[in-house]
């Protein structure tokens, strides 16, 4: 199942989002028209602000002046990737990826996956991990596919967390262990996932009582808030 999860951004949003520019701005600073904060947008990203830059990127794919520009957006998409901002990195890899705005390439698509998930990316994580497992656009590496599902687990993507547990289950890229696997179902259903009987079943068969009660701690121990 592939994470194409995209940032929906509102017109307020984007407006808003012009404090961030700026060092203690006062009130009357705040630009009082959606041509103003554009131009400070511009400016701010032509000076090589990255999240001027996506945000000026976003106001170009989505058409907010007038019909979209895919050119242009991914032109500063690109800009603020190169200096490490992770929403860009993302909207690189899912344009990559898709051939959407840019040419098709799933390994240009896993670099910057890569990066976005080196960046702290949930999403990014899952996909990029996905990537690992099954060969497309990466070197196939389960252990990898391993790291990076567990990464976005952590932050309770349901779909790593189950991908996650079918590898425990295998064996495939980690030591086969059925706790661990179905921890991370439980993990899954926790976090609001429905995951079939039979799976469970498949992962429960051949555990003791005492395994069971150990994966279910240790998944209750996880889904608590800290």
């Amino acid at each position: 199942m592939w994470d194409q999860r995209k940032t929906v951004w509102s017109l307020s949003t984007i407006a808003c989002g012009v404090m961030l520019l700026l060092s203690a701005p006062t009130f009357a600073q705040i630009p009082n028209s959606y041509d103003k904060a554009f131009n400070w947008y511009l400016n701010a990203a032509k000076a090589g602000n990255p999240q001027a830059q996506f945000f000026l990127g976003l106001q170009y794919e989505q058409g907010l002046r007038g019909p979209a520009n895919l050119q242009l957006a991914f032109k500063w998409y690109k800009a603020a990737a190169e200096q490490g901002h992770t929403q860009s990195q993302y909207k690189l890899a899912l344009a990559s990826y898709t051939g959407i705005g840019v040419p098709q390439n799933a390994e240009i698509a896993a670099g910057w996956f890569l990066k976005a998930a080196q960046g702290g990316l949930t999403p990014a994580q899952y996909n990029y991990a996905l990537m690992c497992e099954t060969g497309n656009g990466a070197a196939m590496d389960k252990k990898q596919a391993a790291h990076w599902y567990e990464k976005a687990a952590e932050s309770k993507h349901t779909q790593a967390a189950i991908n996650l547990a079918m590898l425990y289950a295998r064996g495939d890229g980690v030591e086969l262990d059925k706790t661990q696997a179905l921890k991370w179902l439980i993990i899954a259903e926790g976090n609001g996932a429905l995951v079939s009987p039979p799976v469970l079943e498949t992962v429960k068969e051949g555990m003791i009582s005492d395994e069971i009660s150990k994966a279910e701690t240790m998944a209750q121990a996880m889904l608590e808030p800290k």
